[in-house]
Order: C-alpha cells, then sequence, then structure tokens
C-alpha cells in the first residue's frame, strides 16, 4: 500500500510538469507569433508613410497605392489591438519537416540561398548579346567567290590549287604589311657531307641523316602549321653506294651530290617525325624528274594532292645551291602573285619576293651559322641599323 501510494505521488507530479511545460510553450509561441504580427504591421505602416511622402512631393499614385492608403486606420487599429494583449487567432500550423510541405519549404529555402549571378556578370552578358545582334549576318558570296584555304586567292578552291606551277611559286607571304617585321622569303642551307642521298629510312643515323631532317622540321613546322615563307635545301653530298650508282645510270638520272629543297609554302600532308619525313624525302630523290616537276605534270586535282609537290632536288651540293639562289634572284623580276602578299626581300632564298613591287629591295642577306659565331639578332639588329647602299 506504502509503494502504491508513493508511485501515485509521483505520476502526479510528472503530470503537474508535463502540463507546466506545455503551458509554457505555448505561452512562448503566442509571444513569438504576437511580436512577428507586430512586425508586420509596423512595416506596413511605414511603407504607408512612404507612399504619403511621395504624393507631398507631387507624384501621382496609382490604384494600388491608394488602395494601401486607405488602409492605413484598419492597421492601426489591428496593431492597437495586437499591443494591448487582445485574444488573437491561432498561429498557421508549421508542416512537417518529413511530408510534402517540409520538402516544399526546404526546396524555397535552398533556392533562396542560391548565389545570384554577380551584376558585371549580367552587364559582360548583356553587352555580348548587344554586340552579336549588332554584327551584320556575311554577305553571301558570289558563285565564283570562292576563297582557296590554301594560297589564299579567290576562284579556285584548295583541292583544284595550281600554286607552284610556276616557276617563281615556292614560298607564299603573310600578309603583314609593318616595315619593322615584314615578311621574306628564308632559304636555309644545310651541308650533309656524309650524308649519300640513296640512305635508308630506316637506318638515319648512318651518315647523321636524323641530324638533317630535325633541322627541316625545325625549319619548316611551327604551332598550327608550315612556315610557308621557309625553304630548306638538304644538301647530300656523300658517296652512295654502288649499286646506287649503277641503278641510277641504268635509268638514266645523272651521278653527284644532290641537294633537296623542301618548300613549306607547296607540301601538304607533312609529319615533324624523322622516319616520316626520311620516307618523303627517299622518294622525291628516287624521281627522275626531281621530283616536283612531276608533280607539275599532273592535273589540277593530282597536283594539289601530289606527295612531290614542294620536293625538289637539283645536282650540286651546298655551294651551287648557293649559287643558283643568287643568280635567281639577280635575273628575275618579282610576279605580281598573289595580290595579298607583301613585298619583301628574299634573305638568301632561290624564289623571288611575291607580291607588287616598285623597285628592287636590298640584296639578300646570306648568313653563315655556327655555334660559336654571333647571335643572329645581333646581326640582324646592325644590319637593319646601317643604311642602305
Amino acid at each position: 500500500a506504502i509503494l502504491h501510494a508513493v508511485l501515485a505521488r509521483r505520476a502526479d507530479s510528472i503530470s503537474a510538469l508535463v502540463r507546466l511545460v506545455r503551458s509554457l510553450s505555448t505561452r512562448m509561441a503566442d509571444c513569438s507569433y504576437a511580436d512577428k504580427v507586430i512586425k508586420a504591421l509596423r512595416k506596413k505602416l511605414r511603407h504607408i508613410e512612404e507612399i504619403k511622402a511621395r504624393q507631398t512631393s507631387g507624384t501621382v499614385l496609382d490604384a494600388q497605392q491608394r488602395a494601401t492608403v486607405a488602409r492605413e486606420g484598419q492597421i492601426a487599429a489591428e496593431l492597437a489591438a495586437v499591443e494591448s494583449g487582445a485574444p488573437m487567432g491561432a498561429p498557421p500550423p508549421t508542416p512537417p519537416l518529413g511530408g510534402a510541405g517540409g520538402r516544399a519549404e526546404q526546396g524555397s529555402e535552398a533556392r533562396r540561398r542560391e548565389p545570384k549571378p554577380d551584376k558585371r556578370e549580367r552587364e559582360a552578358k548583356k553587352r555580348k548579346a548587344d554586340a552579336h545582334a549588332a554584327v551584320p549576318a556575311p554577305a553571301a558570296p558570289a558563285p565564283s567567290g570562292d576563297v582557296c584555304g590554301f594560297c589564299r586567292q579567290t576562284g579556285h578552291k584548295a583541292s583544284l590549287c595550281s600554286f607552284g606551277r610556276g616557276a617563281s611559286e615556292r614560298v607564299q607571304l603573310c600578309p603583314s604589311v609593318s616595315p619593322s617585321a615584314c615578311c621574306v622569303p628564308r632559304l636555309f642551307v644545310l651541308p650533309m657531307r656524309r650524308c649519300a642521298w640513296d640512305f635508308d629510312p630506316a637506318m638515319l643515323r648512318a651518315g647523321r641523316v636524323d641530324v638533317g631532317l630535325r633541322c627541316a622540321s625545325a625549319a619548316l613546322f611551327r604551332s598550327q602549321g608550315l612556315r610557308r615563307n621557309t625553304q630548306i635545301a638538304l644538301c647530300f653530298e656523300g658517296e652512295p653506294t654502288a649499286e646506287a650508282e649503277g641503278a641510277a645510270i641504268a635509268a638514266g638520272r645523272p651521278l653527284g651530290a644532290r641537294s633537296l629543297a623542301l618548300s613549306g609554302g607547296l607540301a601538304r600532308d607533312l609529319r615533324p617525325d624523322e622516319f616520316s619525313l626520311a620516307l618523303r624525302v627517299r622518294e622525291a630523290l628516287d624521281d627522275k624528274n626531281g621530283g616536283h616537276s612531276t608533280a607539275c605534270s599532273l592535273d589540277e586535282a593530282g597536283f594539289a594532292t601530289s606527295t612531290l609537290k614542294g620536293f625538289e632536288w637539283q645536282l650540286g651540293g651546298a655551294l651551287e645551291t648557293l649559287t643558283r639562289a643568287v643568280r635567281a634572284y639577280a635575273t628575275s623580276s618579282p610576279p605580281a602573285y598573289p595580290p595579298t602578299a607583301t613585298s619583301a626581300a628574299i634573305a638568301g632564298s632561290s624564289t623571288p619576293a611575291l607580291g607588287p613591287v616598285s623597285r628592287r629591295p636590298r640584296p639578300p642577306a646570306i648568313f653563315v651559322l655556327d655555334g660559336k659565331g654571333e647571335p643572329i639578332e645581333s646581326v640582324c639588329a646592325r644590319m637593319c641599323a646601317e643604311p642602305p647602299e
């Protein structure tokens, strides 16, 4: 009996404590809800005061603003009633976090937390859209206005380009017109005294043919393409084998040193690796007509895609190649092709300058490259400072 009495008293105490906690929670909720209502009503009254101030300054109010001002007395009465402690309606129930309402509330909170795009980003996008809209649409090209992507001439496509058939069409100059950095043809003459023209592409270290091919790759290749104003002459001055000499005599080909000129403005489908270059070079050296001449004998489509185009060999070594380059410059007149190219002097090239010119520029400059010599930059600077003869 004593135990039951003690348990009953404890149960009554726990029940009373629970009722007290619930009462305090309800009162706290009512107070927080009342504070929110008071804050909202005061905000509405401040908004009405701002509208009335704008009306006083001469602003004409619209229908919605006039209706808001008309509710000033009603809002003031509601505020006075809430502040005096008058009973209010129950606050709106809070949806459970796990239900649909909770998910919607969480979604709205996430949207509110998303960073808004920066003002500068919005302005940049707007300027970009305005500039894109202001650019006029390109005019439709004429029926015969095809622009060749190879020689930059109009009237034909790159698949039918005939640039290179002429004796003076070996390099292509860029459209630069800056006098301080004009585009000029360049010819690199590389003596290869130990290399024979019948080298084996699978054994490039014999005679150090690999070094010559690396020089050719460095001279012709640049990022995203070839240097179209550059040629390199590989002068094979070594002694060929007896079998190669016999085969050349039987085929009616002349004997002696051979110099192969690779033109960056003509060759197509070149690869910078040594083995690919060796195959192309050997194919041209084995051609009895000189390589490029065989390509010129083909039709337009065959010439444009020929692997021999831009590979032209002649008899003689480095000295004969330089002599031919200087004589070709002295005896030829610069042609007017292509019209977009600039007039420039030849820097040791066998090809005259492309583009219309009114007078012959300075004579070609011949540089002998040596590992212990003066840097090319200082030599060029000194030559530019000297007055023309």
